[in-house]
């Protein structure tokens, strides 16, 4: 398949296609080679990636399935000294990783923040990972202050906030233009600023109110088609009481008024 991309939508394909084992890992190494310098994992191995990229303001979702490759990204490297984060959570497979001299084990049920101003080596398996590209001024992140690496469990109630915030936005992303794509970075880039890189307890309730918000609207939007959506529905799926479902979208009139108003 050739690239496709589709300029209108913010969407940018990619294929290694039905190519031949060099060709594709040529057209691999060519589609990567402002982000990461990728090789097989193992020599003679098939190669296969395709991915999915979407723009949002500044940041840039993926979604990204491959066969085992090794990824490595060096600030000293022509072209790879922008001040990026990674964030990415993996569907499936796994990785194991290098940040400057720690190591870290990345797969699923997790999502993890690396500072790309840093070296960077990840070894990985046969894999599906969402990621997003953050500048970091969009989050205010200091290479001097902030770790390099942070690591959330879905475990956690910080990392169930930011997982649940991060799939909200990747599932509304597909059919978002314009202001409403924007929004949805915005809001997004807010989630990590204030609850893993601030150390305000108020500034956490306050993110974890908006997270869960973001993640009720996606909800919704994913489930319009369902005959049985309702507020008493969204209250058991998350746990919070009616009031707070309606402060949630009190802009928008409410529960039962957001969702007219989206079908």
């Amino acid at each position: 398949m050739e690239d496709e991309v589709e300029t209108a939508t913010n969407v940018v394909h990619f294929s290694s296609g039905d190519f031949d084992r060099q060709e594709r890992l040529e057209r691999l190494e060519a589609a990567a080679s402002a982000i990461f310098r990728v090789e097989p994992a193992d020599k003679g191995s098939d190669i296969f990636a395709d991915w999915t990229l979407w723009q949002a303001k500044d940041l840039v979702f993926s979604k990204i399935a491959f066969s085992p490759f090794r990824f490595e990204r060096n600030p000293k490297f022509s072209g790879q000294d922008q001040p990026l984060l990674l964030m990415e959570s993996y569907s499936s497979g796994t990785g194991h990783a290098e940040i400057e001299d720690r190591s870290a084990s990345i797969g699923p049920n997790g999502l993890h923040l690396i500072d790309l101003t840093r070296r960077y080596r990840n070894t990985a398996t046969m894999s599906v990972v969402y990621g997003a590209l953050i500048p970091h001024d969009a989050v205010s992140y200091d290479p001097g202050l902030h770790p390099p690496y942070v690591s959330l469990s879905v475990d956690t109630p910080v990392g169930r906030s930011l997982i649940s915030a991060f799939q909200a936005v990747l599932s509304r992303l597909p059919t978002a233009f314009g202001d409403d794509a924007a929004t949805l970075a915005s809001g997004l880039s807010a989630v990590i600023r204030d609850l893993i890189l601030a150390n305000n307890r108020e500034a956490d309730r306050s993110v974890f109110r908006g997270a869960l918000a973001l993640s009720v609207r996606a909800y919704i939007d994913a489930n319009l088609h369902d005959p049985t959506l309702n507020v008493a529905k969204l209250y058991r799926t998350f746990g919070v009481s009616r009031a707070t479902l309606y402060r949630m979208l009190e802009e928008f009139g409410g529960i039962d008024a957001y969702v007219r108003a989206r079908r």
